[in-house]
């Protein structure tokens, strides 16, 4: 067991070196790294009894808990690749995976098995008991498999991507050890540790707790998916339970400011807060600051692909009208950047970024074609589709999606661009920017989370950082944007809404 080759030894290590200390709270249920090996090859061997070997997928479609946790942890234990899958997505994505990944097993709870309805009757469908005393006494707990290696494929997070249909992201062993080492040393994470588990484990944000705290031997707190939605309740957990890294979208954290009471809770057991996965708005991080001064602010890149690649430890709080870097590479990675002509650009610009990481995907799951176009130099180069600038101390900016680029009167336009000026508006935290119509009828809508707006002076304002055709041809408030399940701006969401009879109003301010 010193070399850390898949994800169960180092559960394994951390039951063996830190055993007695604190592994996993949920609710008034906790958890010592001893107890909790116990509970994972107990469920193991339920799992085995199914069936569940080598290669098989296990859908895990419940609500987030302890249990939900395990059941990760003892689909690997086994060999087999776990595959969580958001509790409330909607039945045709649900569908989209099942008969995507094929499943031996659906770990459920009452919602999810009442919602699967008839569907997958094949399938066997189980919930996890993760107790110290359990109802079924005759399960035998299951050995790790013995000849398990890190090529191995460990677990699936899929995302519907810019069209909507379900993509598998497959990552092995190797991959999800090698991020959670370079994210243990990143933020120092060790025994001490208390790790809010805020992210969705459908997620990608919710491997640092999985991966990076049992590596480090650190506690990982249960943050109930339910929770994301009353952040009063969620600033509550963290600072009851003295958590000391928080990890989620921006969103998220401006929301406990904003409507948490952030600013008045003791949150000093705080060290590191890190935040990604969606554009944010300089004043959202000045308050969050303020909000956690204990605390140090760390910007997070990285499609889920590559889990994380990049980040930028904040030195101070960002002024409006700025964007906040997303980096440099961390240990081990290599990032690089094409520009329009083909070629990779060695000096400042802007271009579309590759990464070179052992943090990398194995591929799309079922998929060849997507996994080799997705890949440059013989599968070694990840090629995001993102578009980001490098300045001249070679820190990169993230400009906006390849696939979210849209063309308004003859002109390409970037709309996360000009979701990122929007949120550098006095007043504006979230934004999302919607094309309607096509051709030469396209226009550009905006739609700001704000009570009003001073629309003259947003356009001007806009027209200092924005080419003429990325200005807004009209931008209408909404006192909440639609979120995902994750917490992000849900731009689709907010496309439906425009397409609807139920448009958010319009403010045009002084015209």
């Amino acid at each position: 067991m010193d070399t850390i080759a898949t994800l169960p030894n180092a559960l394994r290590r951390a039951a063996a070196v830190h055993g007695e200390r604190p592994a996993l709270v949920d609710g008034d249920h906790r958890w010592r790294w001893s107890e909790l090996e116990a509970v994972v090859a107990r469920f193991a061997g339920e799992l085995a009894g199914l069936g569940v070997g080598r290669g098989d997928h296990v859908v895990i479609h419940r609500a987030k808990s302890a249990a939900s946790i395990v059941s990760v942890y003892a689909t690997q234990w086994l060999g087999a690749v776990a595959v969580p899958v958001d509790a409330m997505a909607p039945a045709g994505f649900v569908d989209g995976v099942i008969e995507s990944c094929h499943p031996k097993v659906i770990v459920i709870d009452d919602l999810t098995d009442a919602r699967l309805a008839d569907r997958y009757r094949g399938v066997a469908r189980l919930r996890p008991d993760v107790s110290p005393s359990p109802e079924r006494v005759d399960v035998a707990p299951a050995a790790p498999l013995d000849d398990l290696d890190g090529d191995d494929a460990a677990y699936v997070i899929y995302t519907s991507g810019s069209t909507g249909t379900p993509k598998g992201i497959i990552h092995t062993h190797a991959s999800a050890l090698a991020y959670a080492t370079r994210a243990r040393a990143t933020y120092g994470l060790d025994e001490h540790d208390v790790c809010a588990n805020i992210a969705p484990l459908h997620f990608d944000q919710s491997t640092f707790e999985l991966y990076a705290a049992p590596l480090a031997g650190a506690c990982v707190v249960v943050v109930p998916d339910v929770m994301l939605r009353f952040p009063a309740e969620l600033v509550r957990l963290v600072a009851g339970e003295r958590c000391t890294i928080w990890y989620s979208v921006p969103t998220i954290i401006a929301q406990a400011v904003e409507r948490g009471g952030a600013a008045d809770a003791d949150l000093s057991a705080l060290r590191w807060v890190k935040f990604g996965g969606e554009a944010v708005a300089p004043v959202s991080i000045r308050r969050a600051m303020a909000a956690m001064p204990s605390a140090r602010f760390s910007n997070v890149y990285g499609p889920a692909e590559v889990n994380q690649c990049a980040h930028h430890h904040l030195d101070g709080p960002p002024v409006d009208g700025t964007t906040i870097p997303i980096g440099r590479a961390w240990e081990g990675t290599e990032l690089r950047l094409r520009a329009a002509d083909g070629s990779i650009l060695e000096g400042p610009g802007q271009g579309t970024l590759e990464v070179l990481a052992p943090t990398a995907m194995l591929g799309y799951l079922g998929d060849p074609g997507r996994t080799v176009g997705s890949f440059a130099d013989d599968g070694r180069w990840y090629l995001t589709g993102d578009v980001v600038d490098r300045d001249d101390a070679g820190l990169l900016r993230f400009v906006g999606r390849r696939d979210r680029q849209a063309k308004v009167r003859g002109v390409r336009v970037e709309l996360e661009a000009v979701e990122t000026a929007l949120t550098s508006l006095e007043g504006v935290e979230h934004a999302a920017v919607v094309v309607m119509g096509a051709g030469p009828d396209a226009r550009l809508i905006a739609v700001v989370e704000a009570n009003e707006i001073d629309r003259r002076r947003a356009i001007g304002a806009l027209r200092r950082v924005l080419p003429i055709a990325a200005i807004p041809d009209e931008i209408l408030t909404r006192p909440e944007l639609p979120r995902t399940g994750s917490g992000k701006i849900d731009a689709r969401a907010v496309q439906r809404l425009l397409e609807s009879d139920e448009s958010p109003r319009s403010d045009r301010g002084q015209s």
